[in-house]
C-alpha cells in the first residue's frame, strides 16, 4: 500500500478553499474537500502499517535534500495531459493552523482519482 503522514485542515480552511472558483478545464481534475491535506512526510509503497508505525516515531526533518513546502492539492493534470495553467492563476493564498494530530494515510490509485484512508492517528503533545 502506498502511505504518506499527513495534517488535515480545519473546517474553516476547507470552506475557504470550497469557495474559490473551479472552472472546467480540459485536461484538469479538481480535487474534492475531503482529499484536501498537507502531505508531510510521502513514504510510498509499503507491506503493511505497524512497521511504518514503528519506524517513523521519532521523525526528525523530511528527508528530501529540498526546503519543506506545505501545500494542499487542489487539481491535478489527467494522465499526460498538457494544461495551460496560467488563466487559473491569481491572488495567492495561505493559511496557518494548529495541528493536534498527525494521521498516517493510506493512498489508493483508482480511475477516478487517489482515494485516501486514515489507519492511524497519532495526537500532538501540548
Amino acid at each position: 500500500m502506498r502511505l504518506f503522514v499527513a495534517a488535515w485542515p480545519p473546517p474553516e480552511v476547507v470552506a475557504s478553499l470550497a469557495a474559490l472558483p473551479r472552472p472546467d478545464v480540459a485536461g484538469l481534475r479538481w480535487t474534492r474537500p475531503d482529499q484536501w491535506h498537507v502531505t508531510l512526510r510521502f513514504l510510498g509503497h509499503v507491506e503493511g502499517v505497524e512497521p511504518v508505525v514503528a519506524a517513523t516515531r521519532s521523525i526528525g526533518e523530511p528527508p528530501e535534500d529540498r526546503p519543506f513546502q506545505g501545500h494542499v492539492t487542489l487539481a491535478r493534470v489527467a494522465g499526460r495531459a498538457r494544461v495551460d495553467l496560467r488563466p487559473l492563476t491569481g491572488t495567492a493564498l495561505s493559511a496557518s493552523w494548529p495541528v493536534y494530530e498527525l494521521t498516517l494515510v493510506s493512498s489508493r490509485l483508482g480511475p477516478s482519482g487517489p482515494r485516501y484512508e486514515v489507519v492511524g492517528r497519532f495526537p500532538l503533545g501540548g
